[in-house]
């Protein structure tokens, strides 16, 4: 399964992300504003912030975000001056849309936000419908609206022509405000977010639906939210029953809507599909019970829970999501399950996989087991026990030093002047800076600097010390604690380089009984686990590590270890080998696409065996071993890597895939599909493949000149060079294609050898040579 990730909320406003392939909480670096509430998915998360604005956090991914704003100048002939803007009063305007039916002037055109960047100046388009037209981009027709033609005629009467400009989003990594329903957010601030729709039935996967509660207990659906746009276009005002009054709710991925109002009831969204992502009206669903009224609820894909005022956790049974438009009941469901435990807040994941909080002090996260898709209720609740980075550390930069933790508790020193805050503003008065501060007690704003000052030098002359604010993250959160001696910390790292977290080996971590902590928000949304692989998130793997690493019976192991390989290994080195063939094989357990009338992932071992002799690469066979539940036999799959014809990645939002292709399986259109649990084993695997591929082929070097140049859907770049390795063949299905580095929309290639490439940001580019033992090192 693709790394997909947990969001949480501290009551201290810190926001806290736990990866599917991780094993300890990492902290999104202060950027100058507390959060209530967070919502995410895959590629972005929303939030509520401590000014109850709204923040968009938009992940940096290697293809920037950009967006064409498009005008279109239309112009009139008149027999005086010829074509010109004097346009009719039944003509569209001067400057419109595509349609002509709203103005649209170029220089009224401005960025929406500060999120936003222009690349370049307005520029007209030559391109018509992939056909190119006259240098001045005109298209001509009789008249407004009608069919245009490139060249002009007598008849031309009218004339138009596109202009484009590119923008570029460029607060990745960060987050941005969103501009609020008014021009003055203190107006209506908001209280409550949530996304999803991301896999709506026969929508685009690229489209997101945000659904917003305001103070006032109104409901607004944030329109035009997508990849391209992840600030949206406008707010439209979604009426509720007279009445009522909204306090929260939850966004499926598939678009089903759940809202809880102020007296405990649910309202259900109906009529939302691909043409009406808000939906046309509520239908009520009563409460658990008469004292058991509805506080919080989420929503997943085929399950809906829900927490009552009482700390009471229920399941809604007879939710379907994909059928909710056919019938009421698949939309609201049938009836009410109580479950065991006691919690304040609930979050279902994408395969309707259930996070909770607990209600004792808040400071227990569970994940609830056994949650498969003929038992969407699950079986029991798990808690969750793993460290988190220290405030310190989450603050510093990954090349300077890192305090450490003497007697459970430290704080560090702090350069305030690298802070970005969000796009919106800043505050700077939080944090303070230092250099170093001595083994003292030191109470909670009650000291003046110059009584700081006047101890420390008591102690050392060469000691300097700043002010701590009464009113700081670090003071308000430590509160009392006795603070230890620590090395000078190098300024903080920009939120942009929030990935660079500090090594868990180089920092201690904060142990939640000593300070005043609890989780206020959790939001599993954009979560993907296997209900029946659930991630290794309940034992603090690292502290553990560092304990063992240390234990008596490790060193003893290892010392006998070492006397077994003198016994059994150097003692025979002087031995002529009596095979000149060395052979080695790596396995990586993973799931394959089974054929059949349904199509079903069943779990695989995947295995590469490569034989070598003295001279070098001799043969190697990969092989798919398959025992699935409806397999009474186990299946296999032999390949030799000479019979392969190209290897591709085919993942999307939900599945790693490798697709292995061979002369058969390319006439049969079926690929062996093979599904990886990381990037880092599909990106292996791949690269393993297709360099072991090349070998069995005998093909180095660049593409010669009479190689044949592909690109896939996604981008990927192949050649098919028969004067270098490959088998000369007249049939197409026993082409082999070597891949290599880069991703291009657009490729052509000439006899001289030369090859030109168009990126998807529409950047020319140029073939230099490269090819390499990695994907990755083709140069272009």
């Amino acid at each position: 399964m693709p790394t997909t990730h947990f969001w949480a909320v501290t009551n201290q406003g810190e926001v806290y992300t736990l990866a599917t392939n991780c094993q300890q909480w990492e902290k999104l670096v202060y950027c100058g504003m507390e959060f209530k509430r967070v919502s995410s998915v895959g590629w972005c998360s929303w939030a509520i912030g401590g000014d109850h604005h709204l923040y968009v956090y938009v992940f940096a991914t290697d293809v920037p975000i950009r967006f064409i704003e498009v005008a279109y100048e239309n112009q009139r002939w008149n027999p005086k001056e010829g074509f010109c803007a004097r346009l009719l009063p039944t003509d569209r305007p001067a400057w419109s849309t595509e349609d002509g039916q709203t103005a649209r002037f170029r220089e009224r055109i401005k960025l929406p936000t500060l999120s936003w960047q222009w690349e370049g100046d307005w520029q007209v388009e030559h391109n018509y419908s992939g056909q190119t037209v006259d240098p001045e981009g005109w298209m001509y027709a009789v008249d407004f609206p009608a069919k245009y033609v490139r060249e002009k005629n007598w008849l031309s009467y009218v004339r138009r022509r596109k202009w484009i400009r590119l923008r570029r989003y460029v607060t990745t990594n960060n987050w941005a405000d969103v501009p609020g329903i008014h021009d003055d957010p203190v107006k209506e601030p908001f209280i409550d977010v949530a996304i999803g729709g991301h896999d709506l039935i026969g929508g685009s996967c690229d489209s997101l639906a945000v659904w917003t509660v305001t103070v006032l207990g109104r409901v607004m659906f944030r329109r035009g939210v997508s990849t391209s746009l992840p600030e949206g276009v406008d707010w439209f005002h979604v009426t509720i029953p007279h009445g009522w009054e909204v306090n929260q709710l939850s966004v499926g991925p598939t678009g089903l809507v759940w809202a809880v109002t102020w007296n405990g009831w649910a309202l259900v969204r109906m009529g939302v599909d691909r043409n009406a992502l808000e939906g046309t009206h509520w239908v009520m669903v009563e409460p658990p019970s008469g004292d058991s009224k509805l506080l919080q609820v989420s929503v997943g894909t085929n399950a809906v829970w829900a927490v009552t005022r009482n700390n009471r956790v229920w399941f809604r049974k007879g939710v379907i999501s994909a059928k909710a438009t056919v019938l009421v009941e698949n939309a609201k469901g049938t009836g009410w399950i109580e479950m065991v435990g006691d919690m304040c807040l609930v979050s279902v994941g994408l395969n309707d996989q259930v996070w909770s909080l607990g209600a004792d002090e808040r400071k227990t996260l569970y994940i609830r087991t056994g949650v498969v898709g003929y038992d969407l209720s699950g079986k029991t609740w798990k808690p969750i026990i793993l460290p988190r980075l220290n405030i310190a550390a989450s603050y510093c930069s990954s090349e300077g030093s890192v305090p450490r933790f003497e007697d459970g508790m430290n704080i560090a020193k702090l350069n305030i002047s690298d802070v970005p805050g969000p796009v919106s503003s800043f505050n700077e008065s939080s944090i303070v800076s230092s250099t170093e501060i001595s083994n003292k007690d030191i109470s909670d704003g009650c000291e003046t600097e110059s009584e700081l000052e006047a101890s420390v030098e008591s102690q050392s002359s060469s000691t300097t010390l700043d002010v701590v604010c009464r009113n700081s993250p670090l003071t308000s959160l430590l509160g009392t604690q006795k603070l230890s001696t620590i090395s000078h910390v190098s300024s903080l790292s920009s939120l942009q380089n929030s990935s660079n977290w500090v090594s868990a080996e180089d920092t201690g971590y904060f142990d939640d009984t000593y300070l005043d902590f609890a989780w206020s928000w959790i939001s599993g949304s954009g979560c993907l686990v296997d209900g029946q692989n659930l991630p290794n998130w309940f034992t603090p793997g690292l502290l553990g590590h560092q304990a063992v690493v240390n234990e008596p019976w490790r060193k003893d192991i290892l010392v006998l270890l070492a006397a077994r390989h003198i016994r059994e290994i150097e003692t025979f080195l002087s031995y002529e080998q009596a095979i000149d063939k060395s052979s080695w094989v790596i396995t990586v357990k993973a799931q394959v696409l089974l054929e059949g009338r349904q199509p079903i992932w069943e779990d695989c071992k995947l295995e590469l065996e490569k034989t070598r002799a003295e001279e070098g690469f001799e043969s190697a066979t990969l092989r798919c071993f398959v025992q699935g539940n409806r397999l009474s036999t186990c299946e296999k799959f032999i390949f030799t890597m000479s019979s392969i014809t190209c290897t591709v990645c085919l993942s999307d939002y939900q599945k790693l895939v490798l697709a292995v292709y061979t002369a058969r399986r390319t006439m049969e259109k079926w690929p062996l599909r093979v599904s990886f649990s990381s990037d880092s084993e599909l990106e292996d695997w791949l690269t393993l493949l297709s360099n072991t591929c090349c070998e069995s082929r005998s093909i180095r070097g660049s593409p010669s000149p009479k190689a044949i140049w592909s690109l896939t859907s996604r981008g990927d770049i192949f050649t098919h060079d028969p004067l270098n390795g490959s088998e000369l063949t007249d049939k197409l299905n026993e082409f082999f294609w070597r891949q290599l580095g880069g991703h291009l929309q657009v490729i052509e290639s000439c006899v001289a050898g030369i090859v030109w490439g168009l990126g998807y940001n529409r950047t020319p580019w140029v073939y230099t040579g490269g090819w390499g033992g990695e994907i990755g090192r083709a140069h272009v």
